[in-house]
């Protein structure tokens, strides 16, 4: 990775990636130079279990949005109903990463979210024009 016009001073960068607990890590950024960073990432403990994710995506007026791809990061996805809802069963327990897209709205960041095996965990989104 690589990250370019970086403030100069000591930045903390924090780390996300499916399948590891998020970390973060300090440097010092000078002017005119580069700045090595690296850093070891912990995988996410997961049992054996599966759980559910269920919500509605809204817009930023609250209205609910129909043919949003609700995707787990390297995981099982679904879409919308014309109310909004979505349901993702079969989804590995521990810590994984949700992104919603459609195609008149910006993407969402990824969200991280807690799977607990034999649960439904809600996750309600928000996507921006």
């Amino acid at each position: 990775y690589t990250l370019a016009d970086v403030p100069t001073g000591t930045r903390t960068v924090t780390f996300n990636a499916a399948g590891y607990e998020p970390t973060q890590s300090s440097t010092s950024v000078a002017e005119d130079s580069t700045s090595t960073l690296n850093v070891s990432m912990t995988p996410t403990p997961t049992g054996s279990g599966s759980g559910t994710l269920k919500g509605v995506v809204k817009n930023s007026s609250g209205a609910r949005l129909k043919d949003v791809l609700v995707q787990v990061v390297d995981g099982p996805s679904a879409t919308t109903s014309k109310n909004g809802r979505y349901t993702i069963q079969v989804i590995a327990e521990g810590q994984q990463f949700v992104i919603a897209s459609h195609h008149d709205y910006s993407d969402s960041s990824p969200i991280a979210v807690t799977i607990t095996a034999d649960s439904t965990t809600t996750l309600n989104i928000t996507l921006n024009p």
